[in-house]
């Protein structure tokens, strides 16, 4: 990995231990981190952007709920990607992004249904162009000068690092 170098890692986060019954939302969290952690030691300089887990169906909904509205999974996926944010929110180099309302239909009450034009099981092509320039636009927002951008990130008193 030493001879990778980009300006900005982009650190996609999956969805799949949420499928597995034994692994909690710590266990999640902890399993995201220790990557971003690692990549983060190795690479201390760089940017990285940490995308929070995309809306998706719970699954095997099968024939009790065929719909497109989000379930238990994205409740669960939500808390994990709070956690993130809070981590990337006291780590230098390390922005949160998420795309959820890219996604979604807004509905003024209830659950809200997946754009299925966008996302299925996983993103359509169509889907894939509009996270694209969600991507482009956060890290031309990264690439900015400091100044623009706002205060930069400091680490609280008595931190030790990650």
């Amino acid at each position: 990995m030493n001879h990778l170098n980009p300006k900005i890692w982009f650190i996609n986060v999956g969805r799949t231990d949420l499928f597995e019954s034994k692994c909690t939302n710590s266990y999640v969290v902890a399993d995201i981190l220790n990557v971003v952690k690692a990549l983060h030691i190795s690479k201390p300089d760089a940017k990285f952007i940490l995308h929070g887990i995309l809306p998706h169906k719970d699954p095997d909904e099968g024939l009790v709920n065929r719909d497109a509205y989000l379930g238990e999974y994205w409740h669960r996926a939500q808390g994990v990607n709070k956690e993130l944010k809070r981590f990337c929110e006291r780590t230098r180099n390390i922005w949160y992004m998420q795309s959820t309302t890219a996604f979604i239909i807004q509905k003024e009450q209830g659950r809200p249904p997946l754009d299925e034009t966008l996302i299925k099981k996983e993103l359509t092509a169509k889907g894939l162009r509009v996270w694209g320039n969600r991507i482009i636009e956060k890290m031309a927002e990264i690439q900015k000068p400091a100044k623009s951008r706002g205060m930069p990130k400091i680490k609280p008193r008595g931190s030790k690092g990650i």
